[in-house]
């Protein structure tokens, strides 16, 4: 595993720092956001939906979210470096989007099990702008329980300190089972949690009988979990 920048990478760099000072300054967020109001609530509940869609889309056509995809689902292949980049970036930018969330915590994890179409298809959406996914951080992996009937698949349980769960279209979880799964926005219940990041709004995630979908096991030996990297 390299975090060596290559010279692709430090290019990407400069363009990245560029259109965030262009589009998304730290000046700018400071005009959505007053300081005495950050101390409450988090930043990202200051922008409107056409704000975040704005900033996301933008972000979308840069190819941030397709850089360390596998070329197999329209990425870029820039490896982890270049995920480590762009989330080092947007957090110092004080992005407040579920950046880390969606390249970390879910499309890693889904380039961590075994290729099929679908797992292909969720990497597309991802590196297209079109999916935006969260995970429960590693300390709270395989706490749901999994039941299995005709009718489908369902999980419950309550995870711990769940970044952006409300912010993004599904979650990526994993079942007592080892099997990881994903679960759409509104078939669990998410409430907020306090936490000394004033940016990055993290929930108490509860299913009950949530309607989940399989996606598969990780392959051995594959990285599942970036965020014991990036954080």
């Amino acid at each position: 595993m390299s975090f060596l920048l290559t010279d692709d990478l430090v290019q990407f760099e400069q363009v990245l720092r560029r259109w965030c000072d262009e589009h998304a300054s730290i000046e700018w967020l400071r005009t959505k956001v007053p300081l005495p109001d950050a101390a409450v609530e988090p930043l990202a509940v200051t922008l409107s939906a056409e704000e975040r869609t704005r900033l996301w889309s933008g972000l979308a056509e840069l190819g941030v979210f397709a850089a360390g995809l596998p070329e197999s689902a329209g990425g870029l292949e820039l490896g982890i470096a270049a995920t480590r980049l762009i989330v080092e970036i947007c957090a110092y930018q004080l992005l407040p989007l579920p950046v880390f969330e969606t390249l970390a915590l879910g499309a890693a994890r889904i380039s961590s099990l075994e290729a099929s179409a679908r797992t292909t298809e969720l990497l597309e959406q991802v590196g297209n702008g079109t999916l935006s996914l969260s995970g429960a951080l590693e300390a709270n992996a395989g706490r749901l329980e999994v039941r299995t009937t005709k009718k489908g698949t369902t999980l419950s349980g309550t995870l711990e300190l769940v970044p952006s769960a409300r912010e993004v279209d599904a979650l990526v979880v994993q079942g007592s089972n080892g099997v990881s799964y994903l679960v759409g926005r509104g078939a669990f219940h998410e409430q907020p949690t306090s936490t000394l990041d004033l940016v990055r709004p993290f929930y108490r995630v509860t299913f009950d009988k949530a309607v989940a979908e399989p996606l598969g096991a990780a392959n051995e030996g594959s990285v599942s979990n970036l965020s014991q990297y990036l954080l």
